[in-house]
């Protein structure tokens, strides 16, 4: 067993990469610095896409085009009977936008060919990292009044995820990764941390994905789509 780990220097690839390493599993690393051509493809039996152009406000249609749904198309052509894991990703705390269009395409385009693969498994993967707009919200609390909205989305830690995906690997058994959400409440979280005095209360929105253990699609994402 070889594992090709795609988007290896990126947070979850970091993270899949160093459990791969602890349980002494042969992987190699790419990052988008290499070529697909330069991979010996004879030998990959697992495929671990975790490549992806997240969102960030200098990224332009044309950069989350390439990274989600181009890089998938052209991976495509390597993937005839090996086992792919590919995350899709719907950012619960941002509204629908052409980074979550290009995750939805990329996903599509594996299902659509998932006759090709020994095994496809298509992970439902919501926030993994939060710290970075709670710690925002509280520090500005501290100089001024901050009105946080009771954003409800689902959680998982990037280590947790990564170990559930060895464990998967290794046992050959795919598994239900929202059974390991944790709901979060945006406002709650801020609250905290934050100077109370300048925390106010915001709207209700709920963007959460799963109900009833199935993924689903909120009303608030919904709207956000036909937007679009």
């Amino acid at each position: 067993m070889q594992i090709l780990v795609t988007g290896s220097r990126g947070m979850l690839g970091t993270e899949i990469c160093l459990e791969l390493e602890l349980h002494k599993i042969d992987f190699i690393k790419y990052s988008q610095f290499m070529s697909l051509d330069d991979i010996k493809w004879v030998e990959i039996t697992h495929i671990i896409n975790c490549a992806a152009v997240v969102p960030h406000a200098k990224e332009t249609l044309e950069s989350y085009w390439t990274g989600n749904v181009a890089f998938v198309s052209e991976l495509l052509k390597y993937s005839t009977n090996k086992h792919f894991i590919h995350f899709s990703s719907l950012s619960e705390q941002y509204k629908f936008d052409e980074y979550q269009i290009t995750k939805l395409l990329g996903s599509n385009l594996l299902s659509c060919n998932s006759h090709i693969f020994s095994s496809l498994q298509i992970i439902p993967v919501p926030t993994l990292e939060d710290k970075s707009l709670i710690n925002s919200l509280v520090e500005k609390s501290k100089y001024e009044k901050v009105t946080v909205d009771r954003l409800k989305y689902n959680f998982i830690e990037v280590s947790r995820l990564a170990k559930l995906i060895i464990k998967s690997i290794q046992s050959n058994e795919k598994f239900n990764v929202i059974d390991n959400y944790i709901e979060k409440d945006l406002y709650e979280e801020v609250k905290k941390q934050a100077n109370l005095e300048n925390l106010f209360e915001g709207s209700t929105i709920d963007r959460g994905s799963v109900n009833n253990s199935l993924v689903t699609f909120s009303s608030n994402l919904l709207n956000d789509i036909s937007k679009k």
